[in-house]
């Protein structure tokens, strides 16, 4: 029984020294797929990660019940709760929408949340199994970080072959995204209406001047990343939820994979309308044999491999709303 139990702890850390591994790879991936954008890419990702560790002790209390304990919904909960708090301290004049002003914004977030988890712990919770970090859990969050990074990675890479604010309301987008760049209140200056603050709902893109300011970053660069941040978490947190459901009902991992991996896809597709399902996979497919550009391409001048991509970003692609910016 011992040396059973032996084998079994040792096949779980050879597979996660091989998930850590992957990851790894994926990560320096990034800096080659993406070229310039690399570096921009891995300062984002690092920093929704250390936003997910800051909320991450409340979300553990909340999801106590979950394998992962909430380690995926703690990144939203991270960017919604320091930006929140961000907004409200810029909205209010007390504190300015700055980089400062989002480190600062990011402290109280984790100091709160790492103040809750600290009074909890103290006291004597009967279910102290929820504050263990077991192997188990560490499987799963390296599954979640594979799935996100996975899906990240790969939209950033996408729609860095068609990245121009054009078409819908992203030139809106980003005008109100530079708008609030050069403000250190809130609202900011309407870029359309001289003189007067914005007169609009622009929540979406200040969590996205939220995370460039953060990060000390450019909108130019961001622009883009925000929608990829977006489709990421459309499929991973799906994924982790689904998994979860399966886990509870059947008690087997690899229908909870199946379950998952469903789960995101159907969030993904389901949510357009009806040719994503007939040409979305070939634009898929067209989107690997196409030349990753960084400037904007007339759809008139493409390739049969760059049309099927343009096809895929702009018209098919199952996750066109929120990768567009637009309605």
């Amino acid at each position: 029984m011992y040396i059973e139990k032996e084998a079994v702890t040792k096949n779980e850390k050879r597979k996660g020294i091989w998930k850590t591994v992957v990851l790894a790879v994926l990560f320096m991936s990034a800096q080659v797929l993406l070229k310039e954008d690399g570096k921009v890419f891995a300062v984002w990702w690092l920093t929704i990660l250390v936003l997910g560790w800051c909320s991450f002790p409340l979300c553990q209390y909340l999801f106590s019940g979950f394998r992962d304990r909430g380690y995926l919904v703690a990144k939203i909960f991270g960017i919604a709760g320091a930006g929140f708090l961000m907004w409200l301290g810029a909205s209010t004049g007390i504190v300015p929408f700055t980089h400062v002003g989002c480190l600062v914004s990011t402290g109280v977030l984790a100091a709160v949340c790492w103040g809750v988890w600290i009074a909890l712990k103290k006291q004597k919770i009967k279910d102290k199994t929820s504050w263990k970090f077991t192997t188990e859990w560490y499987q799963t969050v390296l599954d979640d970080e594979l799935v996100f990074i996975l899906f990240f990675l790969l939209w950033t890479y996408v729609a860095g072959f068609r990245p121009a604010a054009y078409g819908t309301e992203k030139f809106m987008d980003y005008g109100f995204m530079m708008a609030m760049m050069r403000s250190t209140t809130l609202p900011a200056k309407d870029l359309w209406y001289a003189g007067a603050k914005i007169n609009y709902y622009y929540g979406g893109q200040y969590f996205a001047v939220f995370l460039t300011k953060l990060t000390n970053t450019q909108v130019a660069q961001t622009y883009n990343l925000m929608r990829t941040l977006v489709a990421g978490f459309c499929f991973s947190v799906p994924f982790a939820l689904v998994r979860q459901m399966v886990l509870d009902s059947w008690k087997r991992e690899k229908p909870a994979l199946l379950g998952g991996a469903l789960a995101g896809e159907e969030t993904a597709s389901d949510t357009c309308r009806f040719p994503c399902r007939t040409g979305g996979f070939h634009c898929r497919k067209y989107a690997l044999c196409g030349d990753r550009k960084t400037s904007s391409v007339d759809p008139g001048d493409l390739s049969s491999a760059k049309r099927g991509l343009y096809l895929l970003v702009s018209e098919f692609h199952p996750l066109y709303r929120l990768l567009s910016g637009g309605k």
